[in-house]
């Protein structure tokens, strides 16, 4: 390996180690990314602040870190990084930088590494279990209601597809995080040439020159992409837009798009013709049995994984019977209230505060009530038992009942 310091007229240099002949001065991140694989390099990591490129082998193990993680780790490298170093992450995986690039001001603004071979002590992969298509989205969609295994069959049909859905479903429910968790496990399962999604966070955006030739470079790069809120476009401007989803599905873009119900029939018929395909996510209140393993996974996203919620039967049926307006996040915010207020991973009815009008058509007097009878039951009438299986003291299950009276 070579290591030559090409001097532009600044006084800065630009480090590459790799082979003979050096790349071309001024190459961006992208042109140095294809030069070195045209060059036969393989199994390249390619980071900037608002890029990722990946090839191979690295695809398989992006899940273990995020690419703002990746791009702080690599910024605070210099050009003294030419021997294998080990990622700070699970994996352990050594890198070996090959090529920086630097700003005017001498900071890295983007850096491609080679990825190297695991530790030795580490399992081979014929000793590592197959991983299946549908485990990965075990958090992204949990539960054990049939319309989460369906959703999860769902988004397991679409690794190793041309990739061009619409992900559906009411406010609140998920919808962005599960479009983006599609868009992130096709390469950890079908390892390619890999580049960060171009979200476009509000379509209206893309009637304007900016967005237009970014969504233009990002279909000519074959970049991912990944439009949120597509019901929020006008019928006026509708055309639009609907000529650059056009011309992704027609690249072979990967595309994924999240929507609510279309405001008019126009623009539903017109979507429905260039994406005909979607994956549904439903309200919760159709799928209570979810609860308690959503719960869970909420308190790991929150808390981290040694936090592991619990539902008693009482919270349980509390939150079975509320109808979420604002689905997945009207319920994360109430769990996280309760975790905090409690401070312990076992959540009861006591420390659960619902959002003013999420009970629907049941009151919340109407839940506590029916709480309380079916723990009573459960226990033969006795106030102690009962009152620890609601997890409040037995002197506020007293004052319930007197409440109730009962």
């Amino acid at each position: 390996m070579s290591r030559t310091v090409n001097t532009g007229s600044n006084g800065l240099s630009r480090v590459h180690s790799g082979p003979s002949p050096t790349l071309p001065a001024g190459l961006s991140l992208p042109e140095a990314f294809h030069w070195l694989l045209e060059a036969g390099h393989k199994d390249l990591l390619g980071v900037s602040e608002q890029l990722l490129m990946v090839d191979r082998e690295p695809a398989k193990v992006l899940a273990l870190f995020g690419h703002r993680e990746l791009w702080a780790w690599a910024h605070d490298q210099t050009q003294a990084v030419m021997g294998w170093q080990p990622l700070p992450f699970l994996d352990g995986r050594p890198v070996r930088l090959l090529w920086t690039q630097w700003t005017t001001l001498g900071a890295i603004s983007g850096a491609i590494f080679a990825l190297g071979a695991p530790d030795v002590e580490q399992a081979t992969p014929a000793q590592e279990p197959a991983e299946r298509p549908g485990d990965i989205f075990a958090d992204v969609v949990p539960g054990t209601s049939p319309a989460a295994t369906a959703i999860r069959g769902q988004l397991a049909s679409w690794v190793g597809r041309c990739l061009c859905v619409r992900v559906t479903g009411p406010r609140g429910v998920g919808k962005d995080y599960v479009a983006r968790a599609l868009l992130s496990t096709q390469e950890r399962l079908a390892p390619g040439r890999l580049m960060d999604p171009l979200v476009v966070d509000d379509p209206k955006l893309i009637i304007g020159e900016i967005w237009s030739t970014r969504v233009r470079d990002a279909i000519e790069r074959g970049r991912p992409l990944f439009i949120r809120d597509l019901h929020s476009v006008p019928d006026r401007d509708v055309h639009v837009v609907f000529e650059w989803v056009t011309r992704a599905v027609a690249s072979a873009t990967p595309l994924v798009v999240s929507h609510a119900p279309w405001a008019s029939d126009f623009s539903a018929r017109r979507w429905e013709q260039v994406l005909p395909e979607q994956i549904r996510i439903p309200e919760l209140v159709s799928r209570p049995e979810d609860l308690p393993e959503l719960v869970r996974a909420l308190g790991h996203a929150t808390f981290g994984q040694r936090c592991d919620l619990k539902l008693t039967a009482g919270a349980l049926r509390l939150l079975s019977g509320v109808r979420w307006v604002g689905n997945t996040a009207e319920l994360e915010a109430v769990v996280i209230d309760a975790r905090r207020r409690s401070g312990t991973d076992r959540l009861s009815e006591n420390w659960i505060r619902l959002p003013s009008g999420a009970t629907g058509g049941a009151g919340l007097a109407d839940l506590e009530r029916r709480a309380v009878q079916d723990a009573l039951e459960r226990t033969g009438g006795n106030r102690t038992a009962a009152a620890a299986l609601l997890g409040i003291s037995r002197s506020t299950l007293h004052r319930r009942l007197k409440a109730q009276g009962v």
